[in-house]
């Protein structure tokens, strides 16, 4: 018994440690390898609009709400917008099982920025990951992490919870 839980604990930590060293844009180790890029789920294809709650310091991003316009494809291509830059190249994924036992949501959407994440501030981000977690009757709660920036915050995050999504059509 006490093995089961020693290893549990492991690979929770194991896990931990992935998803918060993970560059969204590529693989960086086996683990981001098993997470598949997928179709959609046919309710979750179209558009999404919602705002977050940015809880980066405001030494480094003064903004607080940040808004998200996401458009899934039917391919599981996804364009659009986070905050004032423009989702470039994203892609649609299903969390591995493993993640997904330690708690991840089952859905995850990678992709490359263009423009600043808040161009009064001059916020600049080139990646990023959404954490999607989709709810009944047009509604998806999610989570932001960006990529580790250049702009006086060089080993700053960008991470905006409690992202409420309305699905837009």
């Amino acid at each position: 018994m006490t093995w089961m839980i020693r290893s549990r604990v492991f690979f929770s930590l194991i896990a931990m440690m992935v998803f918060i060293q993970a560059k969204p844009v590529k693989a960086i180790s086996l683990f981001d390898t098993w997470d598949i890029q997928i179709a959609p789920p046919t309710m979750m294809v179209g558009t999404w609009e919602g705002v977050g709650d940015n809880l980066m310091n405001v030494e480094y991003c003064k903004q607080r709400k940040i808004s998200f316009y996401i458009v899934i494809g039917s391919t599981g291509r996804v364009s659009g917008t986070i905050g004032d830059a423009t989702i470039i190249e994203g892609t649609f994924q299903r969390v591995a099982w493993f993640k997904r036992w330690f708690g991840s949501p089952e859905y995850r959407i990678l992709f490359t920025l263009s423009g600043p994440i808040v161009a009064k501030e001059k916020f600049v981000r080139e990646s990023g990951i959404l954490m999607l977690d989709p709810k009944p009757i047009d509604k998806m709660i999610g989570t932001f992490e960006s990529d580790k920036g250049s702009f006086g915050s060089e080993t700053r995050t960008m991470t905006v919870v409690n992202i409420n999504y309305t699905h837009v059509y």
